[in-house]
């Protein structure tokens, strides 16, 4: 999905639909950290990515909380779809396209 479409999609859902949205995604991107880990063993085999997924989720937690309280730290829409999609790690950029479409799927479409 294009970074306009992706943003028009999100912009176009209303405060209770973002956030809803911003839950399944975040919970859908959980299965992108799980894919770090090495299986079966304490270890992390793409601690790289596993920071990325973090540094992503600590930054949709911010806004979910700054949305709700209708907060000046919001971020606009185009920064927060970008936040969400735009990554240099390409098996990253992969999982958090197929995150946000999932997350569309699942009611939080318009």
């Amino acid at each position: 999905m294009e970074f306009s479409t992706a943003i028009a999609r999100f912009s176009a859902l209303d405060k209770k639909g973002q956030l809803r949205f911003l839950a399944q995604f975040g919970f859908n991107l959980t299965i992108a950290a799980r894919g770090t880990f090495v299986p079966q063993a304490d270890g992390v085999h793409a601690p790289e990515r596993l920071r990325l997924i973090s540094e992503c989720m600590h930054r949709i937690f911010d806004h979910m909380a700054a949305l709700m309280d209708m907060s000046e730290r919001r971020r606009p829409d185009e920064t927060i779809v970008l936040i969400m999609l735009d990554h240099t790690d390409q098996q990253l950029r992969s999982q958090a396209a197929w995150a946000f479409e999932e997350a569309l799927g699942r009611g939080a479409a318009v």
